[in-house]
């Protein structure tokens, strides 16, 4: 199989991309962000705690996904509008990682004893 490629300047340019939103700040750099406990840390099922709702009869505070509130133009939008960034994501990626480690760590030392 043979490809051709056009050797255009329009084709190929180094600085010029096709990649949107990259000047626009990351949710997961967010000081707000709240990683889903289930998923990775930068799963698209994160949520933003400065929108959610109250549920009336738990009193449990719904976060909203981070996803929607920055397609949402009465919220965040897609220019980061509530953006803080987060001061100490290294210490909030450590603790969620050992949040998700924790109970396989617990189960070993049940299951051998320690």
């Amino acid at each position: 199989m043979i490809l051709l490629f056009m050797n255009t300047p329009d084709s190929f340019h180094p600085r010029k991309t096709m990649i949107r939103h990259l000047d626009k700040p990351s949710c997961i750099h967010c000081k707000y962000y709240l990683p889903d406990v289930k998923k990775s840390f930068s799963s698209s099922s994160g949520k933003c705690q400065k929108f959610g709702g109250k549920d009336l009869h738990t009193g449990i505070i719904l976060y909203d996904y981070a996803d929607s509130v920055r397609q949402d133009e009465s919220k965040c939008t897609v220019s980061g509008k509530y953006f803080v960034g987060e001061k100490n994501l290294l210490q909030k990626k450590m603790v969620y990682t050992i949040q998700q480690i924790l109970p396989y760590v617990l189960f070993l030392m049940v299951t051998i004893g320690v």
